[in-house]
């Protein structure tokens, strides 16, 4: 059987580690379900199993819990092999193969010990979750580690079969080990969350809020119940030592009792009998040793108890042997005396749980225990099981066989049948004994335990065949609700009690106090962030909306109310960007119509004219620009050429190249001189421009049937004639620039153009071209450019020599608008 378990707890490791199947991302919340209702449905049936109403279906149901157990341990190897890695796997192999093994052969302590080591390799899984989740899941882990650690112990009722019973430790190791690890992996989700300082709470408020409770509520509860503990664990332990204090007197007083009766002379046993009487302990014996009638005891009260024999070896070793205290005989505790007198003495022995009723339990105001560290002791004036070894570890809350035949053997001796004993499983920290119609407890040293005040007794104890002294543990069981009512029920008796009661008090208000200061202090700084906080936000809010009129007030002076005011100041600057870029907007579509306008102005096409061949090109170095060109048809042979550059740039010049086109196209062109032409546009542009403003201009008329040229140059860039072979002229006639000197005079220049003749017009934006290392493209660049593009047609002509010029110009942006006129002369 355990070889069948051992292969289906191998079975899960194995596919969990992929070694069976391809290694793929595992679904980690199905195995989290595996692995909780594996383990609770584990709990859940073996509780079943072992009440002893179900002990003809315990079989089944221990069967069903053995597959609940493989699914939980189905999950939880899943989880532990989540996101191995190949490096990972031969360790968590080898691991997990100890830990399968320690399961099949109910191995606990290596199993749990095992997965403890894996757990501290193997919480990769919770990265899966987000902080809520895991807080959420940690407090469902420690619920289920605790619940499944309450569930642990199972017994069966009766002596199930072999596979039965290896079915039921393998599925108690396993629950063992979900509780372990469910205690593990609560541990490793908590300690992330609050790795995480949002908590997983978006709200600054409600974080702040679960803050100010954490700071004000915990210290209060922590104090208040370290003050309870305190108070609970120094009253019980004083009650204690009270106790066993009281335990001495008593049996001192005993002694004392005896002394009386045996000091006077003669008839002995009647004043031993009433001894016994005075106690007030049913069930105390008294022996007398008369030393005239030899050395044996003669009991002259009470029933025989076993182990009596050996009561006198007791009575011949005082001293050294205290002569009163607590007895243990034959695994039994009693509260007993001895006196040695020369005639003879006395021993007292009255059953220990009656006799701490009659006096020490009212004394200390608790209810008294005495731990013999024995199978069996006397209790209540009955018999319950023990089992610890140690007295130190008290006795365990579970009847086994053996128990159960050692407490027949003492109850026949109180002529108590076999039969009448019937044993009950653990329920809480006691099991039970039914002997006839009275139950009999059997105590432990649980938590309940650890909670009781301890002193130690005084007293011996039958050990081969004399007695040793020993000290007993004495235990007060005083329920702490008990412990807290008597502070004010002291005062009953003890007025002055209300002294410690009214310090308490004083003190618990100056605690009050002081946490309602420390919640104030937190509030009011939790209130400014929060009220930082929200400015910001809607603040925020707004800016998403495209409110940039929107200001924080600022109401401090921290860290976050100078955020909000860097807030203001860029809202500041982006409402002022919005502003520039709006005005950018609406200039550049100013200057968009500007461009459209200007676009007007300039020829839209070359005219026809017989015996002439003509392009122009206009490229502005911005929206729109200051140069000017034209070609007007006077009449069926003749056009007038025009190419001016206005000083400045942009909008100004662009509006005087708009007056300087009026004023040219108003003049009478068809019998006009160009000479004339100029004086008339000087006059014209000095009562227009303003002081520093002024035109170059090249005017001329060619007459395609004759190729005569007559021509004007009013400070422009001298045209380049580039003659059919090959030679290169320059058109400088006419004057000074216009619109500077009133009055001006302009000479006139002449030239005639042969077929195949080019003729060049251009502004200064050809020649000073720059490029990023600051060169000018020049004048002879342009010559070279005229030439090598001569074969090509006028148009071809200045588009090619204004991109040789942009080109030239690359990186660095245009500097000025490029203008160029072509004009060739041509037959047939």
């Amino acid at each position: 059987m355990h070889v069948l378990l051992a292969l289906a707890a191998a079975a899960p490791a194995l596919w969990a580690h992929g070694l069976f199947a391809r290694s793929r991302r595992p679904h980690f919340r199905l195995a989290l379900r595996l692995f909780a209702s594996g383990a609770l449905g584990t709990a859940a049936l073996l509780a079943l199993a072992e009440r002893p109403a179900l002990a003809a279906a315990a079989a089944p149901l221990v069967a069903g819990a053995t597959v609940a157990a493989l699914v939980a341990w189905t999950g939880l190897t899943r989880l532990v092999s989540f996101e191995a890695r190949t490096r990972d796997r031969v360790v968590r192999a080898i691991l997990l193969g100890f830990a399968g093994i320690g399961v099949a052969a109910a191995w606990e302590a290596g199993a749990v010990a095992t997965l403890a080591i894996l757990g501290t390799l193997a919480w990769r899984w919770k990265r899966e979750l987000h902080t809520r989740s895991r807080f959420t899941v940690g407090l469902g882990a420690l619920a289920l580690g605790f619940m499944l650690v309450v569930h642990t112990a199972h017994t069966l009722p009766g002596t199930p079969g072999a596979a039965v019973a290896a079915a039921h430790a393998f599925a108690r190791v396993v629950l063992a080990t979900a509780a372990a690890h469910a205690l593990l992996g609560a541990f490793a989700l908590l300690r992330a969350w609050v790795s995480d300082p949002s908590l997983g709470i978006r709200r600054v408020s409600r974080r702040l809020a679960l803050s100010h409770t954490l700071v004000g509520l915990v210290p209060v509860l922590l104090l208040g119940g370290m003050w309870a503990a305190t108070t609970v664990l120094g009253v019980v332990n004083e009650r204690a030592i009270v106790g066993a204090r009281a335990v001495d007197a008593q049996a001192r007083a005993g002694a004392a009792l005896l002394r009386g009766a045996l000091a006077p002379r003669g008839d002995a046993p009647p004043r031993l009998a009433a001894v016994a009487r005075l106690t007030g302990v049913p069930g105390t014996r008294v022996w007398w040793r008369d030393a005239a009638r030899g050395a044996a005891l003669v009991r002259v009260a009470g029933d025989s108890v076993p182990g009596e024999s050996r009561i006198g070896a007791w009575l011949d070793s005082l001293p050294p042997l205290p002569g009163a205290g607590v007895v243990r005989l034959a695994d039994s505790l009693y509260l007993g005396a001895a006196v040695a007198t020369p005639d003879g003495g006395a021993v007292l022995l009255e059953p220990l749980r009656p006799a701490l009723r009659t006096q020490a339990d009212s004394i200390a105001r608790s209810r008294l225990y005495v731990y013999a560290g024995s199978s069996v002791r006397s209790m209540d004036g009955a018999v319950s099981v023990g089992g610890g070894r140690d007295p130190s570890r008290g006795a365990r809350a579970q009847v086994d066989s053996a128990d159960l035949e050692r407490v027949r053997g003492t109850l026949r001796r109180f002529g108590v049948p076999d039969s009448a004993v019937t044993a009950a499983p653990a329920r809480g920290p006691q099991a039970s004994l039914t002997a006839g119609g009275d139950t009999l407890h059997v105590s432990h040293t649980g938590p309940g335990f650890l909670l009781q005040g301890h002193a130690l007794a005084k007293g011996i104890t039958a050990r081969g065949d004399g007695w040793a002294p020993v000290d007993f543990i004495l235990s007060a069981d005083t329920p702490p609700r008990l412990v807290l009512a008597g502070l004010g029920n002291d005062m009953r008796t003890n007025p002055l009690g209300i002294i410690p009661l009214v310090l308490l008090a004083l003190f618990a208000g100056l605690a009050l106090l002081v946490a309602a200061w420390d919640l104030a202090m937190v509030r009011g700084m939790g209130g400014s962030i929060t009220c930082a906080v929200d400015a910001l936000d809607h603040a925020a809010a707004r800016l998403r909306d495209g409110d940039l009129s929107h200001r924080i007030t600022i109401a401090g002076d921290d860290d976050l109310w100078q955020v909000a005011s860097a807030f203001n100041t860029a809202t500041d600057g982006l409402e002022r960007a919005r502003e520039a870029e709006q005005e950018r907007a609406r200039i550049e579509g100013e200057l968009d119509v500007a461009r459209r306008i200007q676009a007007r102005l300039l020829p839209a096409a070359p005219p026809r004219v017989p015996g002439l061949e003509i392009a122009g090109h206009y490229d502005p170095a911005r929206e729109v620009g200051g140069d000017y060109y034209d070609h007007i048809a006077l009449d069926d042979h003749r056009v007038l050429l025009a190419i001016a550059d206005v000083s400045g740039k942009s909008v100004p010049a662009a509006l005087i190249m708009a007056g300087f086109r009026a004023a040219l196209v108003s003049q009478d062109l068809a019998h006009g001189d160009p000479p004339r032409l100029a004086e008339r546009l000087n006059g014209f542009l000095n009562d227009s421009l303003d002081p520093g403003k002024f035109v170059t201009a090249f005017l001329a008329i060619v007459d395609g049937a004759t190729g005569r040229l007559a021509y004007v140059n009013a400070g422009h860039n001298p045209p380049l004639l580039l003659r059919a072979g090959g030679t290169l002229e320059t058109l400088e006639a006419g004057g000074t620039i216009l619109g500077i000197l009133p009055g001006s005079r302009y000479e006139r220049g002449e030239a005639t153009l042969g077929a195949g003749d080019l003729l060049v017009l251009y502004t200064d934006g050809v020649p000073e071209g720059t490029s990023p290392a600051n060169e000018l493209w020049g004048d002879d660049r342009l010559a070279a450019a005229v030439r090598t593009y001569a074969a090509l047609p006028c148009d071809g002509v200045v588009r090619a020599i204004a991109g040789d010029v942009r080109a030239f110009e690359a990186g660095r942006g245009p500097a000025d608008d490029v203008t160029l006129i072509a004009l060739r002369r041509v037959t047939g």
